[in-house]
């Protein structure tokens, strides 16, 4: 029994679909890394810097999202748990 040898064609396309998918796979992941990333910088680090990574990682802009959004959220915690004790004694 010998193993078939793929042709110059098949491994052609073999290669040209990996490609595609490779590119494919970066160009949505690419972004969300990029705000993630993103996410732990000061705002003058965003603006200032090309660098991925962040230099002085901080939690701050989180800290400040969740002081802005806290009611909201906090309201909609309580309407999520009740609406599913709700929904089991249902």
């Amino acid at each position: 029994m010998s193993a078939k040898n793929p042709s110059l064609r098949d491994r052609f396309w073999d290669f040209a679909s990996y490609s595609f998918i490779f590119f494919l796979v970066a160009s949505i992941v690419g972004p969300y890394s990029i705000v993630v990333f993103s996410s732990f910088k000061s705002r003058q680090e965003i603006f200032g810097s090309l660098n991925l990574i962040p230099t002085a990682p901080t939690l701050e802009p989180w800290m400040a999202a969740f002081d802005a959004l806290g009611g909201p959220l906090l309201n909609s915690l309580m309407i999520a748990t009740g609406t599913a004790a709700l929904s089991l004694l249902i």
